[in-house]
Order: C-alpha cells, then structure tokens, then sequence
C-alpha cells in the first residue's frame, strides 16, 4: 500500500494544511507520542501540581464558609505566590511542548524513516530558554494588543 508523505517544506492552502496536519498527526502518532511522554510529560507533572496548588489557594477559602472571600486561606500574597508558580508551570510546559513539537518535526524533514529520539531529547533542551522568551514576547504582545483595542 502506497501511503502518501507528508511533505513539510510547501506552501498550501488553509484546507490542505489542516488535512496535511491530520495526516500527519496520523502516521506520526506512535513515536510522536512516545517523545512527547518522554519530553513533556515532566513537565506536564509540574504542570498538574502547580495548577492543584493554584486551585488550593484560590479556592481554600469556600472551607471556611464565605465563597467570596478569596483571601481567607492565606492572604493575597499566598495567592499571588500560587499564581506565579501556576505560570512557571504552565511557561514550562508549553515551552517544552512546542521545543519537542518542532524538534521532531525538525528530525522528520531531514529523515522520516529514522527518527533520532535522543537527538529530540538534545534539540529540545537546547531550545528551551529560547521558545520561552518566545512565549513571554508572544504574551506581552497579545496582553498590549488586547489594551490597545480597548
């Protein structure tokens, strides 16, 4: 059976880049997810434990009976330290997700039959500080883009 390959390096239209990314997603799903476990799944721990102590923090308060009171766990500053770590958990996620994301996709144009997963591993720590400022210049970006339209 002849499956079609998906070619990376082209220009497409928006309907052809969405199959394109099914297709994808569709060949590639097993070694694709098995990087992802290995790469991200740390990160997606720290991740689970900051969003639980977040909503600890938050949320502690509805123990002691006033729902609207969110300072009653701990004081504001508790929250604001929950709030911090929750987005430290959350930049290094999405900074290790979108570094392995591209590092395999990186792997697949120069070889598609054999991918070097240690070489993912290597590529996306590498990468890490830099998709990170990526994601804080994104963020500022799009939190000024949203005051000026206001």
């Amino acid at each position: 059976m002849n499956e079609k390959t998906v070619e990376l390096r082209r220009q497409r239209e928006l309907g052809e880049i969405l199959s394109d990314t099914f297709l994808f997603v569709k060949q590639n799903y097993r070694e694709l997810f098995k990087v992802l476990v290995k790469n991200v799944g740390p990160a997606f721990l720290l991740l689970f434990g900051t969003t639980a102590y977040y909503n600890y923090a938050v949320l502690g308060s509805i123990n002691n009976g006033d729902i609207f009171d969110i300072t009653g766990a701990g004081g504001t500053s508790y929250i604001f330290i929950a709030g911090g770590a929750w987005l430290v958990g959350i930049l290094v996620y999405y900074g290790f997700l979108y570094s392995t994301l591209l590092n395999y996709m990186k792997f697949y144009v120069y070889d598609r039959h054999n991918i070097d997963y240690e070489g993912i591993s290597k590529g996306s720590f590498k990468d890490f500080w830099g998709m990170i400022g990526l994601l804080i210049m994104a963020g500022i970006i799009l939190g000024l883009s949203f005051i000026i339209c206001f």
